[in-house]
């Protein structure tokens, strides 16, 4: 069933991914404000970054148990790109792959993670993944320990 936003309110949701949660510990770990990406929210997250006003931006991505995955250089890559400032090897790298696909679809389906999903049946997730700053909020870590985070948008 549909879930209407005015429902959200007092929604408590607990997540757990097999990527995800290990870099968001690490993240909480060693930068003051951490916020959660995807092209879903680009615009939001860029917005949300440059209100911050800090001097140095970590893009960070999980890739696939520790190993680069090119779904999530293509948003770093994206979202680089937008912030529009000076980059280190990495985020050049990232910008110039996200460059390198003539559509967001392409460079999300571009992988090896896009594959999985569509070998499980699941093909329509990649094109819902590829929507671009459809969702105008930022989950940001407001708390950690040593085995979770909990977000708040």
């Amino acid at each position: 069933s549909d879930v209407c936003s005015s429902d959200l309110d007092a929604i408590s949701l607990v997540t757990t991914t097999t990527n995800g949660t290990r870099l968001m510990l690490a993240a909480a770990r060693r930068c003051e404000t951490v916020f959660v990406a995807s092209l879903l929210n680009l615009h939001a997250v860029c917005a949300a970054i440059r209100s911050t006003e800090a001097d140095e931006v970590a893009i960070m991505c999980a890739g696939v148990e520790g190993v680069f995955a090119i779904d999530d250089a293509y948003v770093a890559g994206r979202i680089a790109e937008r912030l529009e400032g000076e980059n280190d090897d990495a985020a050049l790298a990232a910008i110039r792959l996200a460059q390198s696909f003539p559509t967001a679809l392409d460079g999300i389906g571009a992988g090896l993670s896009a594959q999985n999903i569509r070998d499980n049946d699941l093909g329509p997730d990649i094109e819902f993944a590829a929507a671009e700053s459809v969702v105008h909020v930022v989950p940001r870590i407001v708390e950690r320990s040593d085995r979770w985070v909990r977000l708040e948008v």
